[in-house]
Parts: structure tokens; C-alpha cells; sequence
């Protein structure tokens, strides 16, 4: 974009990438990515992350504090969260696309 107007992009513009997180972070979404969706039948809405198989990733992921594991599961909630809200957001846009 900063190519074609002609301008040098500054730090502080550019998007973050996962190599700038931190790792406890980068390990939380990798956790979360493994995990299995749960989504309620009839209505098509989101219920978050199955947690079926945790202790197996903490393990592979060498989670193994207490704080740590905690920190894991904020960042699973906290993703959820805004994967509820993308869902149920785009299921009013098509609602209304529909009537």
C-alpha cells in the first residue's frame, strides 16, 4: 500500500506479526488452533473450544506451571470470545441478506 501512494510505512504501522508475540502467547494460539470447535447443532452457534486432549497439548507444549496454565486458558476464552462475536456477526449480516 505505502508502495504505490508513495510513502515509507513506520514501525508503528505495520501489523504485528506472530513472531512479535510473545511465546507463552504464540504457544496459547497454537493450543487453541488444535483444539476441536464445538458448535451447537440446529442453530450453527459457537460454543468455543472443545478441551478434550489440554493436559495432553500442556504437555507437549511444556506447559506445565500453574500461572502458565491459566494464561492458556484466558487466551483460549479471550479468542473464543471474538470467534463468537465473528460468527454471530456474520450470521445477522446473511440474515439480512436473506429477507
Amino acid at each position: 500500500m505505502c508502495e504505490m501512494l508513495g510513502t515509507e510505512a513506520s514501525e508503528d504501522q505495520l501489523p504485528m506479526e506472530l513472531e512479535d508475540l510473545l511465546r507463552e502467547t504464540r504457544v496459547a494460539l497454537k493450543i487453541h488452533s488444535s483444539l476441536k470447535d464445538t458448535w451447537e447443532g440446529m442453530n450453527g452457534v459457537y460454543l468455543g473450544k472443545s478441551l478434550q486432549g489440554l493436559d495432553t497439548l500442556f504437555s507437549i507444549y511444556r506447559v506445565d506451571t500453574a500461572s502458565y496454565k491459566i494464561y492458556v486458558l484466558n487466551m483460549i476464552n479471550y479468542v473464543d470470545y471474538y470467534i463468537y462475536k465473528d460468527v454471530e456477526r456474520k450470521k445477522k449480516r446473511q440474515a439480512k441478506r436473506n429477507t
